[in-house]
């Protein structure tokens, strides 16, 4: 597994509710069914994460209706609901992704238009229990001393 080069990047994973089954179409990809349960997205952008999240949060929150990336065509959706927040200033994207991929199942070929190492960066939480610990143990590798 290796990092993409650009060192002024950040990551963030979103930590997403979703309460009822829903079809949606996404962009280029088609009609997807997405199923009630829990979602983690990870992503990256420039080490300064806020606006991004920012974005995300207004997307859930119905304050904007833009879809620009895979993971605005599941927030857009008045079920689903960002309940956690992770981040860190590194560039650490697909490392993240892969780490959370041995509890989560991905979500094929949503998020990850742009990596070629990673299936998805959207995975589908199987089991609830120790989520939010799962993802937060994944982050502690990387923070700063």
């Amino acid at each position: 597994m290796s990092i993409r080069p650009n060192q002024n990047m950040g990551t963030y994973t979103l930590v997403i509710s979703n309460s009822e089954n829903f079809e949606t179409e996404v962009g280029s990809i088609g009609n997807i069914q997405f199923q009630r349960g829990i979602y983690v997205y990870t992503g990256s952008v420039p080490k300064d994460t806020f606006p991004r999240v920012r974005r995300h949060m207004e997307l859930s929150e119905g304050y904007r209706d833009v879809t620009h990336w895979h993971i605005d065509y599941l927030l857009i959706e008045e079920s689903s609901k960002i309940i956690a927040i992770f981040k860190t200033d590194e560039n650490i994207e697909c490392e993240v992704n892969c780490r959370l991929g041995a509890y989560f199942e991905p979500f094929e070929n949503l998020g990850a238009s742009d990596c070629s190492e990673c299936s998805a960066h959207l995975q589908v939480v199987i089991d609830e229990e120790d989520m939010s610990k799962k993802v937060s143990d994944v982050y502690k590798r990387y923070r700063s001393k």
